[in-house]
């Protein structure tokens, strides 16, 4: 049922192309395993994320957690199509509720102080005891008078007694527009997309770090591309993907002109340097195999790859940065990192 292969590769550090795109990293040590055996010939597996020795993922039409070695499987569905989010203490995050990673079973969680006319929560992205996600309530419109729904993104934080201490989390501000994907220690992330119209008019969107405690912001801008995201954090890289222009057509500039051409490629950042990710491949034309990368997450210096479809997700080792690794420099300054702050 389960096929794995594993072999070692050499880490491949190119030059950067003529382009100037960040050069190219080879993750070694690669484990590709298979688990479609477990579904559906035509599920899709998405939002592969490892911790320690378990694995959870998002497949069509519920979830699932497994151990390293692809066993006790467990899948859940929840109710409005919550999905798992992120890892705790002995625990996976999501929907409304987390799942004990020895039991299987679910525990659900409330907010503490919750909005009035509450209808519905749901935890997206989680690290530890801290949480991101939105509400759902109900509120007036004070010109018709009729009750209308009304959604709410909060930072959160899990008490023993499975309440969420909660925070409104930012959704813009006078620089531009939030997005954030997760949170990793003190840290939520994601991408953050600015208002500027003359420097910028195309609206690119540009990696995110944002500080839970003081709300300072950190912009991750990889070089010569048309739009970039972090997609996971670990304590001395970042992974995320980012996007450049194949082909710029004609009749517009926006990210709509017609005839332009986008291609997506993920990258790892240590703190100095930006690299991209990709995969040996000799039946591409320059070698490498840059598109299979339909969620990128991080376990540690492992990266964490699934490819959307036959099943298979792939985990690999980022070798240690040669430079200042983030943890040692602290994410609140990345004095080495090409920044914004405000």
């Amino acid at each position: 049922m389960i096929n794995s292969v594993r072999w070692c590769g050499i880490l491949v550090i190119l030059t950067a192309s003529a382009n100037a795109l960040p050069p190219v990293i080879v993750p070694t040590n690669l484990q590709t395993n298979n688990i479609s055996g477990y579904f559906s010939p035509t599920a899709m597996i998405n939002n592969i994320q490892k911790n320690g020795n378990y694995i959870f993922g998002q497949v069509t039409g519920g979830a699932f957690i497994l151990d390293t070695n692809n066993n006790q499987l467990s899948t859940h569905n929840f109710i409005g199509g919550g999905n798992l989010a992120g890892f705790g203490n002995n625990r996976v995050y999501g929907a409304d509720r987390y799942v004990d990673l020895s039991s299987r079973n679910e525990t659900l969680l409330s907010l503490a102080n919750p909005p009035s006319k509450l209808n519905s929560f749901g935890i997206s992205g989680a690290n530890g005891n801290r949480v991101y996600g939105s509400y759902m309530s109900d509120q007036i419109n004070p010109t018709t008078g009729m009750r209308m729904p009304y959604s709410e993104n909060f930072f959160g934080v899990v008490n023993s007694n499975n309440t969420i201490n909660w925070t409104t989390a930012p959704s813009t501000d006078s620089g531009g527009s939030y997005y954030f994907k997760s949170i990793f220690g003190n840290f939520a992330y994601g991408s953050y997309m600015e208002y500027d119209p003359i420097k910028n008019p195309n609206s690119t969107t540009k990696g995110l770090i944002y500080d839970l405690t003081s709300g300072n912001k950190t912009l991750l801008d990889v070089p010569s591309t048309f739009g970039s995201r972090i997609e996971a954090m670990s304590d001395n890289l970042i992974f995320g993907s980012y996007e450049y222009v194949v082909s710029n057509g004609s009749g517009g500039s926006g990210p709509g002109a017609p005839g332009r051409v986008l291609e997506t490629r993920g990258y790892v950042y240590d703190g100095v340097n930006f690299f991209t990710l990709a995969f040996n491949d000799p039946t591409a034309a320059d070698g490498y195999d840059y598109a299979s990368l339909r969620s990128v997450s991080a376990d540690g210096s492992e990266v964490v790859v699934s490819t959307g479809s036959n099943g298979q997700y792939i985990v690999g080792q980022v070798p240690e940065p040669s430079a200042l690794s983030l943890l040692a420099v602290g994410l609140g300054g990345l004095a080495m990192m090409r920044r914004r702050r405000s």
